[in-house]
């Protein structure tokens, strides 16, 4: 096993330091994080010469190649509440060190939560990243990678590290990468697309597992990332004269870049041209386009220096303008209200003759009312002026416009990084409900004991001691598997389902002979309905015969399926499941069918809760099971467990040892004719009789040797390189089922074999690498030559869900 770490601290004063273990990586490749209860007290490991580890590893994350070295600190119980106790050691020296190595530079790289522009090429809290090498996120996208000076984001240049690494392979991504990007490209990629490749440490931290993975398998959308000054200072250099004016520039621009000889040439020139597109749309004269572009510095170093002063000139005589226009507005207002003080005085003198006739004598009434015109004069000169002013004042509420623009958008990614975090506590809380809410039922129940109060309320002991009789019937001698198969397959019909012949028959074959069936598929095509219909079918009900278990989030042994034995009431406190019940019905019935349903079983680990059962999955076993020291139920051979299950984050993955001992029957999506149709068969057919009309088909004793040859054939190329084992006991099961269904199932006469690839031999699919595909390959050229379709349709849809990153592994739907 292989560890990913990263360095933590040194202690001050000190040579030795602390280290933490992140991921570890088993022999199959097989990426998974390390949890707390591994590194007490704190998933640190203590290192003993941390200067040195500094010396030979540059990076902060880095790969241990074995795990031999990590011993025992015999004086941890001594020192346990000390700060930066650790219960596992490593001590560190040149005889081990060949064991610590650097990892490239495009593996592992840590992903950030910051907000950050792209435009300005800066991160808001630099302080929070520690990698060299790293990537940003917002809510959807993923960017980089990048590595920083300051604030200051750049595009990694893997040219830097060419030195530190003799891996051939490596060396020839740098060489590629360079020749398409150069070093001013970053990459923004979609999240949901880049979710296979992102993994979560045991305190959330995210890495991204292989950048070389969304080169090669180009996903993401390249960007150029120069600084607009140096862009236009190369685009400059590349065109080696300017326009006059930015139209007939923009026109030279787009025909040099149309015949660009680079991808990552291409990339810059549709920056530059996307700057200088929106400066055109701005529609200002030359000359303050140039003092725009200078100011801003998109044209720092490039423009002559006399043509810089002569603008200045310019702007210099034109705010003189300015001013002196400002002086002589003063002065009008000065002049009327002189004007106006005589007027008042002139007026004063004649005030007994103030009356005019307008009519007689204009003039002097023209004079006389002076005082209007003035007052008209002052008001256009007083707006004149304001206007000027406020045109000033809006310029500079305008740039504290885009300031606080700038501001709030920081703001909103700082709300939207909350909210992320929020969703992620929430998630959290979420999935660890259902196991607080149990462990505080089972406290109750402890403390009810404590206090005298009874756990279950009094019933009718006659009435729980009661168990019901099925009413089992026997077949009629002429029934055959075909006539058994068509009669079941028109009672689901009846039910509105409409499965094939060969379905229904696979279905009733598969669960007659595996003790626990896995139904999968997409949500919504009715896994949980077909199992209920089914046992309607066989004459089941919920009073005998058919028990429906709702699993959930956080059970972890058979107490939370079965139940345990309460020490402080003597008694066996039995769980809400009524599983119970249900094997002491079986026990007083053992000739009848049972069917038990599991549904949402992978909410919780199988293995764990169904632990009592899983060997009792091996047919050689007695079908019996010890509740207690004093109870032991002696169970039907009729009795089956069918568990539905789903695949996304809230639900646990199957383990190797339950595959192994089940077959797992992959739902589609049937034609529904209604859902409320209902059917009432008041019997139960002997299970011992049926299973005995589903024997060995003459189809099988002719064709035996041909399909053995076609399975050992697939067997061997699976098992190739031990690329996947085929247990003896899925062997078995799969003899055992072609033996039945060989000649029983429609089709030629691989049709059974086909069945049973696709429900035992293909869900034991994990793997990556370009060698591991091309055995895929194989196996579906040998599907498809011997008209094997249901198992080569599925494996078609394996392979292209895995070959972008060629991590190829069984689908649920």
């Amino acid at each position: 096993m292989k560890i990913i770490a990263k360095k933590v601290r040194q202690f001050i004063g000190y040579k030795n330091g602390l280290i933490k273990p992140i991921f570890k990586i088993d022999d199959n490749q097989n990426i998974s994080p390390i949890s707390l209860e591994e590194y007490p007290n704190s998933g640190h490991i203590f290192f003993s010469d941390y200067e040195l580890l500094d010396n030979d590893i540059k990076e902060e994350i880095f790969l241990m190649d074995n795990c031999f070295f990590i011993s025992e600190d015999n004086n941890y119980e001594d020192k346990k509440t000390e700060s930066g106790a650790c219960k596992k050691r490593i001590n560190y020296n040149t005889r081990i060190s060949s064991y610590f190595k650097n990892i490239e530079p495009t593996k592992f790289i840590p992903i950030y939560t910051n907000s950050f522009s792209i435009q300005n090429n800066e991160v808001d809290f630099p302080e929070n990243i520690k990698s060299k090498i790293f990537f940003l996120k917002n809510k959807t996208k993923l960017f980089g990678p990048f590595e920083r000076n300051g604030k200051e984001l750049k595009a990694i240049n893997f040219k830097e590290f060419e030195e530190n690494f003799n891996d051939q392979l490596f060396l020839n991504f740098i060489e590629d990468y360079e020749r398409k990007y150069d070093t001013s490209t970053i990459f923004e990629i979609i999240l949901e697309e880049a979710s296979n490749f992102i993994f979560s440490d045991n305190e959330g931290f995210e890495y991204l597992e292989d950048f070389k993975f969304f080169i090669d398998s180009k996903i993401g959308i390249a960007i150029d990332f120069t600084p607009v000054a140096s862009l236009h200072k190369w685009a400059l250099e590349k065109l080696e004269q300017s326009s006059p004016s930015i139209s007939p520039f923009l026109k030279e621009i787009k025909n040099i870049s149309s015949s660009a000889i680079s991808s990552a040439e291409n990339l810059k020139w549709k920056k530059y041209i996307d700057y200088l597109e929106t400066i055109k749309n701005e529609e200002v004269e030359i000359e303050n386009l140039v003092k725009l572009l200078f100011n801003k510095k998109f044209i720092k170093e490039t423009i002559d220096t006399s043509e810089i002063e002569k603008l200045n000139k310019k702007i210099e005589n034109i705010e003189n303008d300015l001013k002196l226009k400002d002086n002589a507005n003063l002065a009008l207002i000065d002049a009327n209200r002189t004007l106006k003080d005589k007027l008042k005085e002139e007026k004063s003198k004649v005030k007994e003759n103030s009356k005019v006739d307008a009519i007689r004598f204009p003039n002097l009434f023209k004079v006389l009312d002076i005082e209007n015109e003035i007052n008209e004069i002052e008001k256009i000169l007083i707006e004149k002026i304001t206007s000027s002013n406020l045109k000033k004042e809006n310029e500079r509420l305008s740039v504290r416009i885009e300031i606080l623009d700038e501001e709030i958008k920081k703001k909103q990614e700082e709300l939207r990084g909350v909210e992320d975090s929020v969703k992620k506590i929430k998630d959290i809380f979420d999935r660890t409900a259902s196991e607080h809410t149990a462990k505080l039922q089972e406290a109750k129940t402890y403390n009810d004991l404590l206090n005298g109060i009874e756990i279950l309320p009094n019933k009718d002991k006659k009435k729980v001691s009661e168990i019901i009789k099925a009413n089992i019937i026997s077949l009629n001698p002429d029934i055959t598997a075909k006539k058994y198969i068509l009669e079941i397959k028109e009672r689901l019909s009846s039910q509105g389902r409409e499965y094939s012949f060969n379905d229904v028959a696979n279905i009733i074959i598969t669960i007659n002979q595996t003790f626990i069936t896995i139904i999968a598929g997409a949500p919504g095509v009715g896994k949980t309905s077909l199992v209920e219909k089914l046992s309607k079918s066989y004459g089941l009900n919920e009073d005998y015969g058919y028990l429906e278990i709702a699993c959930a989030k956080g059970w972890t042994s058979s107490k939370d399926l079965i139940g345990f034995f309460n020490p402080l009431t003597n008694k066996f406190q039995p769980a809400k499941t009524k599983l119970r019940e249900a094997l002491k019905k079986s026990e007083e019935n053992p000739n009848a069918p049972y069917l038990v349903l599991l549904d949402e079983a992978n909410l919780s680990p199988i293995e764990h809760y169904w632990s009592d059962f899983i060997k009792l999955a091996d047919s050689n076993y007695s079908r019996k099971i010890k509740i207690s020291d004093d109870e032991e139920i002696q169970f039907g051979d009729g009795f089956r467990f069918v568990a539905t299950i789903n695949h996304d984050y809230t639900t646990e993955a199957l383990s190797n040892r339950l595959i192994d001992r089940a077959a797992i029957i992959q739902l589609d999506k049937t034609n529904i004719i209604t859902d409320d149709s209902t059917i009432n068969i008041d019997s139960i057919c002997n299970f011992k009789e049926v299973e005995n009309i589903f024997t060995e088909t003459q189809k099988w004793q002719t064709e035996e040797t041909l399909i053995k040859d076609t399975f050992n054939k697939i067997k061997e190329r699976l098992e190739s390189n031990h690329t996947i084992l085929i247990s003896p006991r899925k062997e078995i099961a799969i003899y055992k089922y072609c033996k039945v269904a060989t000649g029983l199932l429609e089709g030629n006469s691989y049709v059974a074999l086909d069945y049973a690839i696709c429900q035992h031999i293909l869900p034991l699919i994990n793997g990556r690498g370009e060698s591991f595909q091309k055995l895929l390959e194989g196996l579906k050229s040998d599907l498809n030559d011997k008209g094997m379709t249901k198992s080569e349709k599925l494996l078609t849809k394996i392979i292209e869900r895995g070959k972008v990153l060629k991590h190829f592994r069984y689908i649920y739907y």
